[in-house]
């Protein structure tokens, strides 16, 4: 349509060049020959060009009016669009507020598990060096048990030892004494008291009846002494 309006106005527009051309001539030039034809068709293709111009500015304004419809249309789903975007914008700014929220929080609960990790490791530490200074300790109780045990065995054995050196003493006293009274007695009171002990000699039946009988230790030589007391073997019985 367009074209078409476009082209009759270009008609036109010749037409009315053409004639108004042949008009002026021949008024002014050849003077002899009338020029009413020439003016009127001149008004007529004049008129014709008004017209179709304004047709052809009708259908312009029509389209352009059609075409400012459009782009108003395409404006109002732009600013749909826009909005929407907007929207989106909103949201995931809203999002993004929370998850950096999040994060801070993740990230504080971090720190403080951080920290708790590092006062469970002093902790541990203290704890460590606390349970060495009692192995320390102990080591050193165990080692002054284990000297007080080896001193009670030395006192133990010199106790032993006396016990000993006076059960010694005493039965050399006795064999002194025994010696004294047999030298002053008759030899038949002498004889008597030989098959006397002879008949009835000192029997230990274990190392109990010889604790009982406060002979312990016995040694070897001494009355009762024998080697189902002694053990080992050393001369010393019920040690």
């Amino acid at each position: 349509m367009e074209a078409l309006l476009l082209l009759l106005v270009i008609i036109a527009s010749f037409a009315f060049t053409g004639l108004g051309i042949m008009w002026f001539i021949f008024k002014f030039i050849k003077r002899d020959r009338p020029t009413n034809k020439y003016g009127r068709n001149s008004l007529i293709a004049f008129l014709v060009l008004i017209l179709t111009f304004t047709g052809f500015n009708a259908a312009g304004a029509k389209e352009r009016e059609a075409e400012r419809q459009d782009l108003i249309s395409k404006n109002e789903e732009l600013m749909a669009k826009n909005k929407s975007l907007e929207d989106e914008i909103t949201l995931l700014s809203k999002e993004h507020e929370e998850s950096l929220q999040k994060f801070e929080e993740a990230s504080a609960e971090i720190l403080e598990n951080e920290n708790a990790v590092k006062e469970l490791e002093d902790q541990k530490t203290a704890f460590a060096k606390e349970k060495e200074e009692l192995t320390a300790k102990i080591t050193s109780l165990e080692e002054q048990v284990a000297n007080a045990e080896s001193v009670t065995v030395a006192l133990e054995s010199e106790v032993e030892d006396l016990k000993s050196q006076a059960k010694a003493q005493s039965v050399s006293v006795a064999a002194a004494a025994a010696s004294s009274s047999a030298g002053s007695g008759n030899s038949s009171s002498s004889s008597g008291e030989t098959a006397s002990a002879a008949a009835s000699p000192v029997s230990y039946k274990n190392c109990s009846a010889v604790r009982a009988a406060g002979a312990a230790p016995i040694y070897k030589g001494d009355p009762g002494y024998g080697s189902h007391l002694d053990r080992d073997g050393d001369g010393i019985g019920c040690e």
